[in-house]
């Protein structure tokens, strides 16, 4: 909140259009379950795509340091949601949030949408990293003359990488 203050007396003294935007604590990306450990018993879930579009639309009435909440339309037991992340098999128990949007509801015509357990399975089952042998992707290397990029060189020679070495 102090934080906020701060950007408030900013925006005041220099007529900035910021906006603030409050996020839920449960936004589902790799973090989640880190950022689970320091939370209550509740936990209000959004998807990233939600909290992206609730970001753009507060982006566009930017003024006067506006505060607005973005999260998801439901709150759940932070155990359960836990468990779920990894692997167990448990139904996720869904209450109403405590976790307010109603005012980014009203005045930014935004309600989280996606499918939280999708997004959660996700986390349970992340993609594959792609093996490195038989990838189309290829590595441009700047810098690779020098002794550092040499080395950098050899690892990936190594480990049968594809590379493409710039030239000036």
């Amino acid at each position: 909140m102090s934080a906020e203050a701060m950007l408030h007396s900013y925006v005041v003294s220099y007529h900035l259009p910021l906006a603030v935007v409050r996020l839920s604590n449960g936004l589902i990306n790799d973090s989640l379950v880190r950022r689970l450990q320091s939370s209550g018993t509740n936990v209000n879930l959004i998807t990233v795509e939600d909290a992206i579009r609730g970001i753009m639309a507060a982006v566009d009435r930017a003024q006067n340091a506006e505060v607005w909440n973005i999260g998801g339309q439901k709150d759940y037991f932070v155990d359960e949601v836990k468990q779920f992340v990894s692997g167990k098999d448990v139904t996720l128990t869904s209450q109403p949030t405590k976790f307010s949007t109603e005012k980014a509801t009203r005045e930014l015509n935004f309600r989280a949408q996606d499918d939280v357990i999708k997004a959660l399975t996700t986390l349970r089952n992340p993609p594959q990293p792609v093996q490195s042998s038989g990838s189309a992707a290829k590595i441009m290397l700047f810098g690779s003359k020098g002794w550092i990029g040499r080395q950098f060189v050899q690892l990936l020679q190594e480990k049968n990488i594809v590379y493409v070495e710039a030239a000036t």
